[in-house]
């Protein structure tokens, strides 16, 4: 080799490194005219090209995964605009710049499940027996520019417990699972000042306790991890995370929400660090508690969204399920329901009852086995029914009853079952009486009994809140207060008739089996309320018909609420009601409610007659299509015009449910009970029918 004069002959790593900078320095040159191509007219040069002809081997450098920064920042964001979400009884609000919409699923809980926190570190496996009400999950969608996160954001509502405060008997699979329920419960009571709330080696930093609207939890931001491994952190695998109880401890509440710290450094992790972390995993701690500190620095306008934002959401959180049927074995239980008190008869079907037929007879079969009562049709026919037999329970007026029922292995078509309620005897044979069943295709009907004559009330209609097929679960529930009876599946009030022909009477449960052969259906949680001397707050029902009917205009009202009061001399309520027209039963909406409760010192029997001189002076007729009476109360109707429609109503009872024993006519029993024994209310609804299509459903009159 020949040197210049006065240089020595470079050392080949030298001479490596200088080549390299020549074919870099090529490749700047190339790039820079490129980008100056558009400003001449010469024939582009692949200069790109020349090289790779020349040049196979170029230093490969492994290359670097940089944790992704997202190119919004903080400021940039427009926060301001809420929405509500609204769905099954779970309320939230929430930020437009933050989630896009929220897609709501009912999943069946067949698989064991463990809280957030220990899912990072351990995958729940196997079956539960059954017995546990369906959960609720919302797939949320970021309204952000560009993802957040490698994950789906979420928020889920888990049953845990009973309405009897123990977990459901399935969860007994999994003691980690009630003993970490337990153990949340009671760190959130504490507010544990520990410096991890969780006992795990991931991420857990800007902890903070946040309660919801009936709960309390705890947030934390954490990282997702890749099958429960040690898992490199970064903007794309942080997430916000809620954990939480209801206040009753029945709910489980998880939220997942995607996150990002747009000054969070580059976490990398090499292929030897991850071998460690996946031999070790306590060495994983340390990587861990690198980001732990840089993430602890921060304030909550430091995150994209901002924790406050996210905060918000959980805080808006309303959880009260009204659809949630549960697996074979189980039972939910009505929003309203606690409002109700005490059940006065309850039976889970422990052990046989001794107020029902079991046996066999030529149609049906009852039997009770592994804590349900059975009831099997032995033949392709029509409805049948099995009747409590305590007098205690079968000479009931205003009640709220609620079973649940699971249909069998075969169920298809018009294949059903149901209840039947203030059934009256005509001979031996109780063959009066309100009959509600719901059938294996989803459809529900309503009829009346009246000495073995079948009289339509409601045809068979579709409703979403009925599960159908084999196998499937249904809470049915028939709340009857005077003549308004309301009809329930699965917590949706589905229908609601009026009808004053059996104000009392005995209650059964029915099966129908048009279709299958030895159809089966699986009974529990009998649960009898008796609202005999109950003030029943009812909900606002899930609409099932076109709202025809809006309320009477306000002083129009207003007049009627004064003119009674002054009649009556007693002060009264005034509320929006939900509004059923007693003989159009298909037309329902909302009407002005005027109420008044007392005594019988206060006003008596002839405040129905005392009302007719109020509506005359305020130019209504008396439409006497609506009188009706009966030994509870009595009804009537007036009418301004073809539209507006008012309902009076006056009923009477017992202040005192015990002064009445259960086998004697209430008329008879409220005829020994002195004025101030006997509890009156006074209704009027008053309506105005909007110009809406009338719907298809046949007028049902009052009586037979």
């Amino acid at each position: 080799m020949t040197t210049l004069k006065g240089f020595s002959p470079l050392h080949p790593a030298i001479r490596k490194s200088r080549e390299y900078c020549i074919w870099l320095s090529i490749i700047l040159v190339s790039m820079i005219m490129n980008s100056c191509s558009n400003l001449t007219s010469e024939p582009e040069i692949d200069i790109i090209q020349a090289i790779s002809q020349t040049q196979t081997a170029v230093v490969q450098k492994q290359p670097i995964i940089q944790s992704p920064v997202p190119k919004i920042t903080p400021s940039s964001i427009a926060y301001g605009k809420q929405q509500t979400f609204s769905n099954s009884g779970i309320n939230f609000n929430y930020d437009t710049a933050i989630i896009s919409k929220a897609d709501i699923q009912i999943i069946p809980s067949t698989d064991l499940w463990l809280p957030f926190h220990l899912s990072l570190i351990s995958t729940p496996s196997g079956k539960l027996a059954g017995g546990v009400p369906d959960y609720f999950k919302f797939a949320i969608e970021s309204a952000m520019p560009q993802p957040l996160s490698n994950f789906q954001s979420y928020l889920m509502i888990k049953p845990a417990k009973n309405a009897d405060d123990q977990y459901f008997a399935a969860y007994s699979l999994s003691k980690t699972l009630t003993s970490d329920l337990d153990k949340l419960q009671s760190r959130l009571k504490e507010h544990s000042t520990a410096d991890r709330f969780f006992d795990s080696n991931h991420l857990e930093v800007q902890r903070g306790y946040l309660k919801f609207q009936n709960g309390f939890g705890v947030r934390y931001i954490t990282s997702i991890s890749i099958d429960n491994k040690p898992t490199e952190i970064n903007n794309q695998t942080l997430a916000y995370v809620y954990e939480g109880l209801t206040s009753d401890n029945r709910n489980y509440i998880e939220m997942v929400l995607g996150i990002s710290a747009p000054s969070l450094k580059e976490n990398q992790i090499n292929n030897a660090d991850q071998q460690r972390y996946d031999q070790d995993k306590n060495t994983y701690s340390e990587y861990v508690s690198k980001i732990d500190w840089q993430l602890k620095m921060l304030k909550a306008g430091d995150f994209i969204p901002e924790l406050s934002k996210l905060d918000a959401i959980v805080e808006s959180l309303l959880v009260q399920p009204i659809i949630a049927a549960p697996t074979p074995g189980g039972t939910t239980f009505s929003t309203f329901e606690t409002d109700l008190g005490k059940p006065d008869f309850k039976d889970d079907f422990q052990k046989p009852p001794d107020y029902i037929f079991l046996g066999k007879d030529t149609y049906t079969q009852s039997d009770v086995k592994d804590g349900n009562f059975i009831l099997s049709s032995l033949t392709e026919n029509a409805d049948r029914w099995r009747l409590v037999e305590k007098p205690y329970l079968s000479s009931l007026g205003d009640i709220y009853i609620r079973f649940t029922a699971r249909s069998g292995d075969a169920c298809s078509s018009k294949d059903g079952y149901g209840m039947l309620i203030h059934s009256i005897p005509s001979g031996s044979d109780y063959n009066s009486g309100y009959v509600f069943g719901i059938s294996c295709d989803g459809n529900y009907r309503i009829y009346k009994m009246n000495r073995g004559n079948y009289i339509e009330i409601r045809n068979w209609t579709a409703n979403p809140a009925i599960l159908s097929g084999p196998q499937r679960t249904n809470k049915i529930g028939i709340m009857a207060r005077g003549e308004s009876y309301d009809l329930y599946v699965n917590d949706v009030l589905i229908d609601q008739f009026q009808d004053v022909s059996f104000p009392r009477g005995a209650f059964g449960f029915m099966i129908s089996s048009p279709t299958t052969f030895n159809f089966k259906v699986y009974l529990d949680d009998l649960t009898v309320w008796n609202l005999f001397a109950k003030t029943v707050a009812v909900p606002t029902p899930t609409s099932v018909a076109s709202s025809l009917y809006e309320p009477l205009e306000l002083a129009q009202c207003e007049a009627l609420q004064l003119g009674m009061e002054k009649m009556l001399k007693v002060s009264m309520d005034r509320s929006e009601y939900p509004f059923l027209d007693p003989i159009d039963t298909a037309a329902r909406g909302k009407s002005c409610h005027i109420e008044f409760q007392g005594n019988g010192e206060q006003v008596g029997k002839d405040a129905l007659l005392q009302s007719l001189a109020i509506f005359e002076k305020l130019q209504w007729r008396l439409d006497k299509t609506y009188s009706a009476s009966g030994p509870e109360g009595e009804q009537g109707g007036y009418r301004k015009s073809n539209n507006e429609l008012a309902i009076v109503k006056i009923g009477w009872k017992p202040a005192d449910s015990k002064k009445c024993s259960p086998n004697t006519p209430i008329g008879d029993c409220l005829k020994n009970l002195q004025p101030s024994q006997i509890i009156f209310t006074i209704t009027i609804d008053a309506a105005q029918r909007m110009n809406q299509p009338a719907t298809s459903q046949p007028p049902v009159t009052s009586q037979p």
